[in-house]
């Protein structure tokens, strides 16, 4: 049997939640491999950038709305539903509005400032339309920005990303699986793509309850869980490399420290961390898969601090939904070194 191949019926195993296992058997290869730790490169967690960033770094400088009406001019509109929204928007309540809420105020002037345009041209106003016209063309250039502010920019979606606590038995019972949430988002992002700029308060508060189910989502957490997952990994691998240079068996025969080894390889990477590797991997392919479809719609309001965020940790969730297989290939250099063969 291939050790990177794990049978359905271990997969449903009932077994504690392999919390620290990684590090429990990466502590076992050494010690029968007989490494010392200050040999190995150990780094930080988050020393490659895969932290998410603070809020005050992702409030990068961006495009804002150069707004040419005067307050006279804007006195003017009263003929229209538009001056009621933009009194809205600059009412003391809206000047804290959060972002969601300036997202739906800035929908509903895209909404009203037709029949407004229209009105002023049939009032022979033609110079005010222009204006209005040349703010609301501003508006709607800015929109994709105001949508990643709302969305991805949102506190929401940094705790989405923190480490929040999960059940014991993490992947296989989770404190909220959110995909639904983050599918309706996306279709909510496409609809004002597609310039569909009408929501009515129940749509609206639908948007706002699945954001806020957003933030109680496991990527955060699935993140780290990967991340330490590999880090261990990478240290049974250092290990096994050093008794590649420094060869624990010659001749190609096998020795009872190499038959511990095996023991080792069987009982705690086969049974158990690539156990949780794989059911890492599978939480991974049922909720990266519909955030990544929002975060493309999104990624052109996104700021440089978020996209680069991003490609680090795009980079990080490859190398670590890897890490058991990359492992395998080790284990098996030192097999073949020990004269030894995969499985029982």
């Amino acid at each position: 049997m291939r050790l990177y191949v794990v049978t359905l019926a271990l997969l449903f195993t009932a077994c504690d939640n392999n919390k620290d296992v990684t590090f429990d058997y990466q502590q076992r290869v050494q010690t029968i491999l007989e490494t010392r730790v200050k040999e190995l490169d150990v780094r930080s967690l988050g020393d490659d950038g895969s932290r998410y960033p603070r809020k005050r770094v992702l409030e990068e400088q961006q495009s804002q709305l150069q707004n040419n009406i005067s307050i006279r001019e804007f006195l003017s509109l009263r003929q229209c539903e538009l001056h009621l929204v933009i009194a809205k928007r600059n009412s003391l309540i809206g000047k804290v509005a959060p972002a969601s809420q300036l997202l739906f105020n800035d929908l509903q002037i895209l909404n009203t400032a037709p029949e407004c345009i229209d009105q002023l041209v049939k009032g022979n106003n033609q110079l005010m339309a222009e204006k209005l016209i040349n703010y609301v063309e501003q508006k709607e250039s800015l929109i994709i920005i105001a949508l990643w502010k709302a969305i991805l920019g949102s506190r929401e979606n940094t705790l989405f990303w923190h480490e929040r606590s999960q059940p014991n038995d993490y992947p296989l019972t989770l404190n909220s699986d959110v995909t639904k949430n983050i599918k309706q988002l996306t279709q909510f992002v496409q609809k004002v793509k597609q310039q569909n700029y009408e929501f009515i308060d129940e749509e609206i508060t639908q948007v706002e309850q699945n954001l806020k189910a957003v933030s109680t989502g496991d990527a955060g957490y699935l993140l780290n869980k990967l991340i330490t997952l590999e880090q261990n990994l990478e240290l049974a691998n250092k290990a096994i490399e050093y008794r590649l240079d420094k060869p624990l068996c010659f001749n190609n025969k096998p020795i009872q420290k190499a038959q511990y080894f095996k023991n080792i390889v069987n009982q705690f990477f086969v049974d158990k961390v690539q156990v949780n590797a794989v059911r890492l991997n599978q939480r991974y392919n049922q909720l990266m898969p519909h955030y990544l479809i929002l975060e493309s719609a999104l990624i052109d309001g996104a700021p440089t601090v978020y996209r680069q965020w991003k490609v680090q940790r795009d980079k990080q969730f490859e190398v670590a939904l890897n890490a058991s297989k990359n492992h395998v290939g080790n284990i098996q250099l030192l097999f073949t070194q020990c004269g030894l063969k995969s499985g029982r």
